[in-house]
């Protein structure tokens, strides 16, 4: 009896003291169940805090411990140690970082590439990122003091995608021998440079050279870390040829003979490549001469140098990937126009020949082959703006040809003139 009075004392006491709903105690003696905790409506409660429209304070920096030095010592800092749950302080811009030591000071134009420099030359090492000019200012430094190599510095990003510029050899005036950019161009060239070295004059020269550099490892190089870790200490063993990007191409070659066809020209003189152009004779094809000799409407037998085409007898053409050899519906290229076109071509020339329009206008058909077509021309003409060929061309619209037959049906088909004359091929 004392038991159970003891174990139903001690409930009332826990419950007395427990947290959570209070039960009431109804008039018969029945307890009544707890009270609903009140929630507020859905369209009331927020389902997130929203932030408040006023910006927030930058935190202050939070203080570093301070660590009592054993012994009895003053009390030392480490500014690298906070406390836990501190804001740490935002990351330090690399630009605002200070340069590497030992760079050089002095001026960097004694050191930049010029037109002088060359025509083969080999790439030593490449910098990128912060202080790259200077640090490829130092390692030509060290090339020239140490094992006197002529070195250059040369900015990569003058030549974006290996483009020229205007203004920048090779493209500018013969007399300009560097090349030196303004603002805003001259901002986006110092996160790149290059160093080159070698005035070679031939390819067996500078190959030469580069198995001599290839060897080097220069102090310039020696903090230069890669971000592949099997460059790291590797010196210049990765040097390779290249020409001087401030030449033209006619100038890699120097010592080389001038074409026969080419003009003598004072020194200063311009070139026209139209006269240049009309030097060359393009070499005559003997498979071609043999496939318009004999023929009764050659163009060999044309007295002019210009005609004009009003039609073209070509074959069919596809798109292949990879393998050639999988050309969709084979079959259709057996009966390929290019087979007949030698035949249609002079049928066609034959046609016009008789046609009351051409007879008018007092001018013969011709016939030109070649590996990948056969064409038809009209006429004759002594310059490609001879005002007659318009005359020619307009009246050979109006002309219709067959081209086949079907039964009773006949297929008919203007000709196409072209929109210039065409030079007129010679055997020899």
């Amino acid at each position: 009896m004392k038991t159970v009075l003891f174990s139903t004392s001690m409930a009332l006491a826990l419950a007395a003291v427990a947290p959570g709903p209070v039960v009431a105690q109804a008039p018969g003696g029945t307890p009544r169940r707890a009270s609903p905790t009140p929630v507020p409506g859905p369209l009331t409660r927020p389902f997130a805090p929203v932030p408040s429209q006023q910006p927030t304070p930058p935190a202050p920096a939070p203080a570093p411990i301070t660590s009592q030095a054993t012994g009895g010592g003053d009390a030392t800092e480490d500014g690298q140690v906070f406390q836990n749950g501190a804001v740490l302080p935002a990351p330090v811009d690399p630009g605002e970082e200070g340069p590497p030591p030992n760079l050089p000071n002095e001026p960097l134009e004694p050191y930049l590439l010029t037109t002088d420099a060359g025509p083969f030359m080999v790439v030593v090492h490449t910098f990128r990122g912060d202080f790259a000019v200077r640090k490829a200012q130092a390692l030509a430094i060290e090339l020239r003091r140490e094992y006197r190599l002529p070195a250059y510095v040369w900015f990569l990003k003058l030549k974006p995608g290996n483009s020229n510029i205007r203004g920048i050899p090779p493209t500018a005036e013969r007399g300009v021998n560097a090349a030196y950019v303004g603002p805003p161009e001259s901002d986006r060239v110092i996160d790149e440079a290059v160093v080159l070295v070698g005035n070679c004059p031939t390819i067996e020269d500078a190959d030469e050279l580069r198995s001599d550099v290839k060897k080097l490892k220069p102090r310039a190089t020696a903090d230069h870390h890669s971000i592949f870790p099997w460059r790291n200490g590797k010196g210049l063993e990765r040097a390779f040829i290249t020409t001087n990007p401030l030449l033209a191409a006619q100038d890699l070659y120097p010592g080389r003979g001038t074409h026969s066809a080419a003009p003598a020209l004072p020194a200063g003189a311009v070139v026209d490549p139209e006269v240049l152009r009309s030097k060359f004779v393009p070499k005559v094809d003997p498979l071609v001469v043999r496939l318009n000799k004999g023929t009764p409407h050659s163009i060999y037998k044309c007295p002019a140098p210009y005609s004009l085409v009003v039609a073209e007898f070509t074959g069919r053409s596809a798109l292949v990937g990879e393998d050639p050899s999988k050309i969709a519906f084979p079959k259709l290229f057996d009966d390929s126009p290019l087979r007949t076109a030698h035949e249609d071509a002079e049928k066609l020339a034959a046609t016009l020949a008789k046609h009351e329009v051409v007879r008018s206008l007092g001018v013969q058909p011709y016939v030109y082959h070649d590996r990948t077509s056969s064409r038809v021309l009209l006429g004759g003409f002594q310059s490609p703006n001879d005002p007659r060929l318009e005359q020619v061309r307009q009246a050979a619209m109006t002309i219709e040809y067959e081209t086949k037959r079907e039964g009773d049906t006949v297929f008919r088909q203007h000709l196409a003139p072209a929109a210039s004359a065409f030079p007129v091929p010679r055997p020899e």
